[in-house]
């Protein structure tokens, strides 16, 4: 069942206005709230003093009003007593400086003097909510690894680093090759000599690559030890964590629970910011529902004017991309604190206004719509969209601005499956394939040979393959490749990338005359018709040896070698654009001759409008601030929401149509 709930401070109210507000929130139709993820303070005051009535009472309070609780552990935020008596549990940066109290995350991931005083406080409130009989969930911390402070330097962690280092190559000859030391000389003689690698310090890529694993693998543990207590307290109930950073392995870390929680406000006017998060998400856990732990309920972060219509737009969209439950965060907006300015449902007076009542009328609208939709199954991804943690800490080298780029290449990817309405997931590369008919792979630096025979057999089953950039250039510790490349996979790509180009070229812009000595362009022939379009970014000289070349560059010194190749291996086809982005139009001509190849039949309706299936329900949204209108709904499609005229949709801005029955392509 989908459910609407919010998060919640109750250790800041009295037990009175826990009840007021309880009260509106079941008038309102929320059904749960999330509590406790910043409490620490409140529960246990002092060490070892323990006060959980006020909780205890408040969680009391919501089941008497029918609403359920996920409670969090509060290990985000310790508390001044520990860090004052403890001040080796701090984030110690590079330089020796430690982080400070007065924030969130300032604490160290691998402490063992933090896990043993956080695991204390997690037994016991284990031990006191046994008797609450409304708990829906858990969420552990609050959004793992999100710190100002970086990447820990403490003496703990540097000395796990060095044990992990041991045991991953054994021997410091391995090591030193394997990182490629010799370069400013920066061989080790021995383990005590080598510190944890910074993204800000420019060090070796391989150095920050397994700084980074290791402190991953630290993130991990820390979720694990608090998720092994709450399963032995509470068999059966759901663990969730939410918005994990990019700084661990989200794919590893969303394994060890049962539930991926998305952390998600969108931004922009046309709320692109959204449906990728969503679509990454659901592919955090596939064949799992995802949970939308904190979203907003009305003009944070959007530009232009509020629209109270667009609160529908967003949470429909959540829903359609397979959510279970939106929390919304917050019930109360803050008198204080550094949140204060983010609004709740409720403003800071606690009075039911605007938002309450727009948030009230939409979950009535939710609650008559799933009342005849009946549960739905999750959504089908006909694309995958291969995004892996290592490769963006390889790719990017130590270097932000790096990072940024990888990450906006699968944002670009997942655009243009929108655009031409392919649903896609983000997967980690060591998913299974089976489900999709394309999969997607910007510039995939390192491929394993378990991946590389994985991809091989999904082409030749008849899956279409689109991959970019350095694809398969470098081993598995961010080093350029010597050998053949794409690194196990030339073969299917029929081609051998045999050098590169750095390249600051850039895309034109919108209505710019593209210039030859800004703007690298390509040409060739697709689908009976000419095709040209502009590269950006690295650009890859290739040899062909039995694929067809699809374009070649015009200018540049690859002027006249293949840009973009296919190769037919068994049914399927596997496709290589030569540089590490291209124009967005030209990647969507690439895109529709793959949707063609895979046999999807792709709907001639706006671009703008998001289409989403369930089952037997079809959603469609306009995330834009103008209106719509196509044709797509068959005659015999029920309408459960929006406006429809035969099979005409009409969607005013922000609108939604929900059709039950035949609608559109199957």
């Amino acid at each position: 069942m989908i459910a609407i709930g919010s998060a919640y401070y109750p250790e800041q109210w009295s037990l009175d206005r826990v009840e007021y507000d309880a009260s509106l929130m079941r008038d309102a139709g929320l059904r749960f709230v999330r509590i406790g993820e910043f409490a620490w303070s409140r529960l246990e005051p002092e060490d070892g003093k323990f006060q959980f009535d006020h909780m205890i009472a408040a969680i009391r309070i919501f089941e008497r009003y029918g609403i359920r609780v996920i409670f969090c552990t509060p290990g985000a935020a310790a508390p001044a007593w520990l860090v004052r008596r403890h001040p080796e549990v701090l984030i110690r940066k590079p330089d020796g400086t430690s982080a400070h109290f007065g924030v969130r995350q300032h604490t160290c991931y691998a402490s063992p003097v933090y896990r043993k005083y956080l695991g204390r406080l997690v037994e016991k409130l284990a031990d006191a909510l046994q008797e609450c009989t409304n708990l829906a969930g858990f969420q552990i911390d609050n959004e793992i690894g999100h710190t100002v402070f970086g990447l820990c330097h403490c003496g703990h962690c540097r000395k796990e680093f060095r044990k992990w280092l041991e045991e991953r190559y054994g021997t410091l000859e391995e090591l030193n090759r394997a990182w490629w030391n010799g370069f400013w000389s920066q061989d080790y003689s021995s383990w005590d000599e080598i510190e944890p690698g910074n993204m800000e310090l420019r060090e070796n890529s391989a150095h920050v690559l397994d700084s980074i694993r290791f402190h991953s693998a630290q993130k991990c543990a820390y979720l694990q030890f608090q998720a092994e207590i709450l399963r032995r307290h509470f068999p059966g109930l759901p663990i969730a964590a939410n918005n994990a950073s990019g700084s661990a392995d989200c794919h590893a870390l969303y394994a060890l629970v049962d539930r991926a929680g998305l952390d998600c406000y969108p931004t922009s006017e046309e709320d692109k910011s959204l449906s990728y998060p969503a679509d990454r998400y659901a592919g955090m856990k596939p064949g799992v529902p995802f949970w939308v732990l904190e979203t907003g309920v009305g003009g944070h972060l959007i530009s232009g004017v509020p629209h109270s219509r667009r609160l529908s737009s967003h949470y429909w969209s959540f829903i359609a991309h397979g959510a279970e439950l939106i929390s919304i965060f917050w019930w109360r907006s803050a008198p204080g604190g550094f949140e204060k300015t983010l609004v709740g449902i409720v403003g800071h007076n606690g009075k039911p206004r605007r938002r309450y009542h727009q948030l009230k009328n939409w979950i009535t609208e939710l609650d008559r719509v799933t009342a005849a939709t009946g549960p739905l199954p999750l959504p089908r991804a006909e694309a995958g969209i291969l995004y892996d943690h290592e490769n963006l800490w390889g790719y990017s080298c130590g270097f932000w601005r790096l990072w940024q780029d990888y990450e906006n290449a699968a944002v670009k990817t997942h655009e243009a499956c929108s655009k031409l309405h392919i649903s896609s997931n983000v997967i980690s590369p060591k998913e299974s394939f089976d489900s999709f008919k394309i999969i997607l792979m910007p510039s995939l630096l390192h491929i394993s040979p378990e991946v590389a025979e994985r991809l091989k057999a999904f082409v030749a089953n008849g899956g279409i393959l689109i991959a970019s950039g350095r694809t398969g250039t470098q081993d598995a510790n961010a080093k350029f490749l010597t050998g053949r490349c794409p690194e196990h996979l030339s073969d299917l790509f029929g081609i051998a990338l045999e050098d590169e180009i750095p390249s600051a070229s850039r895309l034109p812009g919108e209505g710019e005359t593209p210039d030859p000595e800004k703007h690298v362009a390509f040409a060739g022939l697709l689908d009976g018709g000419t095709f040209r379009g502009f590269a950006a970014g690295t650009l890859l000289d290739a040899e062909v040896a039995d694929a067809e070349i699809l374009a070649a560059f015009e200018n540049s010194d690859l002027a006249g070698c293949p840009a973009v190749t296919e190769k037919k291996y068994g049914k399927g086809r596997a496709i290589h654009i030569n540089a590490f982005e291209i124009d967005s139009a030209s990647f969507l001509r690439i895109l529709r001759h793959a949707a063609d190849a895979a046999g999807l039949v792709l709907p001639d309706i706006p671009g703008d409008v998001e289409i989403l299936k369930r089952g037997t329900v079809t959603f469609l949204i306009n995330r834009h601030g103008r209106s719509l209108e196509f044709d797509y709904a068959a005659a015999d499609a029920e309408t459960l929401l929006g406006e429809r005229h035969g099979t005409r949709i009409a969607l005013p801005p922000y609108g939604v149509c929900i059709l039950k029955g035949n609608a559109g392509r199957a």
